[in-house]
Order: structure tokens, then C-alpha cells, then sequence
């Protein structure tokens, strides 16, 4: 392949069913590794918007990813205290929700309003991603999320709420629903107006042990549909997180299939046979992932994890014609000392990717 190509080049080349110059690098989750790393606390990452930029930048650079999500927290994708959400600061970690303003039918009504303009840590977060964009957008692929119409519904009633109303009252549901809807368009319309490129409509809370696949496919998915034809009909491509897991309302997975693609996804498991059984549910096209997760990469020493890659690698490239991406879900070290370890397994396998012969 001619030429200088970047990490972007090298997303888009793959996504298109061109062979790249090498393996694919990304990263999901990286705050707390960059917060421990570089020496900055959780805090002054989700307040200073300038420092969090430029290291989330320096971040990329220095570790060669392709593609990145930039930006940690769900606190900051549009339901944040500005929108009445009560949030946890645990010690030297990232925020946690609590409790939803959302607890009775006056609530919705005088507690759910749909924003005039962004705020609180929404509007930080937009900052952020032109920052991010404006330092490393030319070259690597940036993932930005929003939360779509069921993650809002979590965190505007508590997730335990949002659980019992799916069981015992789906009447105040769909009420607040549509108003989610419209909060969602919202928040993706000011992400989207960054850059269109990769925006993704997040399900925080669709995971096998919530939500079943025929719920999803009849309760959840119609909203979540409608947010993403608001901006097709813009030509703007949005991209619902959950919909590579549960296949389609008129072909549902199973639950057990649902299990199969969401441990491949994620990283669950850890195991090339895992990978190589979810492959009958991926898209029709060359691109494929090896998803190592937060918690793989953490306890699993650094010849393991190479050793898992190289015949992950191997089955997809060799056994299937594939052009792989290794992706990390969440690089978070338990403790600061466990830091400079989790540093050197990144820099091993970005050598790995880079010695790596498609």
C-alpha cells in the first residue's frame, strides 16, 4: 500500500473490504489508564477540558491506536447532574449513577425537560471531542457516543425503576419513552455536528443478564429505530451500540445466541473458540474484531494476551480471509502501581500488531 496511511485511513480502508497495510488498533474505555498514567486525577479530567484533550490526544499518539473512544464516563453523554441524575464519586474512579429524578407521573412532566441548549457535562463533553478532533481527527478514527432513548430511561428513572416498569408498568413506559426519543435527537445532534463519521447511539444497560432479545425487539428497539431514521433522513449515519447482538425484529437471536455474540463483543471470554463461534452472526464484510476486555487485560500477563491475539489473528486472517481489529474494551489498572504494567502489555501489543503479516 502507497503512501503514508494513518490510523483513520486504515479503519475506513478495512470498513470498506480493502485489505490493510496491517492489523487494526483500538481502544474503548481509556480514562482511568490516562487519569493513573499521565498523573492526573479523575476529577481534573472531568473538569478541565483543555488537559483531558491533550492527553487523551497524546494518549492515541503514544500508544499508536487507530481508533479511539475519546472521552470516559457516561456522566458525560447526557445525563449528567444537569439533567437532575444523582452521581457517586467512588475514591480515584469514575462516577457512578445513583437515582433518576424521574419518580412520579408530576416528574415527567415537571422534571424531564429537553434542554435548550447543552450544559453541565454534556456541553464539557462537546469541548472536549473538538479538541480531540482539532489534535489527532486527520489520523485516527474517533468513536463518539450518545446516550440513546433506553440508556436515557435508565438514568432519568434509576435503573431499578426503569427494570420494575418493564415488568409491572408499561403504561408509565411508554410515556416517558418519547421523551427520551427527543432527548436523544438532542444529544446527537451536537454530536453529530462535530464530525459524522462515527457516532454511536449507546445502550448502556442491554446486556444478557437485562434484557432479553424479544423484549428488546419489541419494547426497545422502535424507539431507538426512530432516532436513528431522524438522522438518516438528515444523511447522517448513527449507529445503535446494540443492534450487532440481537439480530432483527423479523429474525431475532435467541438468548443463547445473544450470549455467543455479546461474549465475542466484549471480550468475555478470552477464548480464540469464542471469537470463531460468533463469527455466523457478523456482518457480511472483511472487517472483524478480537475484543480483549478490562478485566482480561488486567489479570492476564503480557505473553498470554500475545499469545491469545496471535491465534486469534491466525484464525480470522488465515482460516477465515478476515482483516482483524484488536480491541481493547477498557484499559483501566486496578491500582496506580499496576500502571507501568498495563503500559508495557500496550506497548507489546502494538508491537505485535505492527510485526503482524496480513
Amino acid at each position: 500500500m502507497a503512501g503514508n496511511v494513518t490510523g483513520k485511513d486504515r479503519v475506513l480502508l478495512a470498513a470498506q473490504g480493502i485489505k490493510p497495510d496491517k492489523l487494526l488498533f483500538g481502544c474503548g474505555n481509556s480514562g482511568l489508564f490516562i487519569t493513573r498514567y499521565y498523573g492526573l486525577t479523575v476529577q481534573e479530567y472531568a473538569h478541565n477540558v483543555a488537559r483531558t484533550a491533550e492527553l487523551q490526544a497524546q494518549f492515541a499518539t503514544e500508544f499508536d491506536f487507530d481508533r479511539i473512544q475519546p472521552v470516559t464516563g457516561y456522566i458525560f453523554y447526557g445525563c449528567g447532574p444537569e439533567m437532575g441524575t444523582k452521581w457517586e464519586w467512588p475514591e480515584e474512579n469514575f462516577p457512578e449513577a445513583v437515582d433518576g429524578p424521574v419518580k412520579t407521573w408530576d416528574d415527567l412532566a415537571d422534571k424531564f425537560k429537553i434542554p435548550e441548549r447543552p450544559t453541565g457535562y454534556f456541553e464539557k463533553y462537546l469541548k472536549m471531542l473538538n479538541e480531540i478532533d482539532k489534535r489527532v481527527g486527520d489520523r485516527v478514527f474517533l468513536t463518539r457516543f450518545f446516550l440513546g432513548p433506553m440508556s436515557i430511561a435508565c438514568y432519568m428513572r434509576g435503573l431499578d425503576n426503569y427494570l420494575l416498569d418493564t415488568k409491572i408498568d408499561m403504561d408509565f413506559y411508554h410515556a416517558y419513552m418519547p421523551k427520551c426519543v427527543e432527548l436523544a435527537k438532542f444529544l446527537g445532534g451536537h454530536v453529530v455536528s462535530i464530525d459524522a463519521t462515527s457516532t454511536i447511539s449507546v445502550a448502556v444497560f442491554v446486556t444478557p443478564e437485562i434484557i432479553s432479545p424479544s423484549f428488546y425487539h419489541k419494547e426497545i428497539a422502535p424507539y431507538e429505530d426512530e432516532v436513528i431514521r431522524y438522522f438518516a433522513a438528515q444523511g447522517k449515519k448513527v449507529v445503535n451500540s446494540a443492534a450487532d447482538t440481537m439480530g432483527t425484529t423479523e429474525n431475532p437471536v435467541t438468548q443463547q445466541e445473544y450470549r455467543i455474540i455479546y461474549n465475542a463483543k466484549y471480550g468475555v471470554e478470552g477464548s480464540v473458540e469464542a471469537i470463531e463461534k460468533a463469527l455466523k452472526y457478523r456482518p457480511s464484510s472483511k472487517a472483524s474484531r478480537i475484543c480483549v476486555s478490562g478485566r482480561l487485560l488486567a489479570t492476564r500477563t503480557r505473553d498470554e494476551l500475545l499469545d491469545f491475539l496471535k491465534k486469534g489473528c491466525d484464525m480470522l486472517v488465515k482460516g477465515h480471509g478476515l482483516y482483524p481489529e484488536i480491541y481493547l474494551r477498557s484499559i483501566a489498572p486496578p491500582t496506580t502501581e499496576d500502571t507501568a504494567d498495563m503500559a508495557d502489555k500496550l506497548r507489546a501489543i502494538r508491537e505485535f500488531r505492527d510485526s503482524y503479516k496480513l
